[in-house]
């Protein structure tokens, strides 16, 4: 759907879309979990 291929480059992902954000419950600020 938005071709991402794998969990490391969802995890680099998600921090540039806002939309993910919001529907995964992160604020701007907040740390995004490592991949690994």
């Amino acid at each position: 759907l938005y071709n991402v291929r794998s969990e490391r480059e969802l995890m680099d992902t998600i921090p540039e879309r806002l939309d993910w954000l919001w529907f995964l419950g992160y604020d701007l600020d907040d740390d995004i979990p490592d991949h690994s």
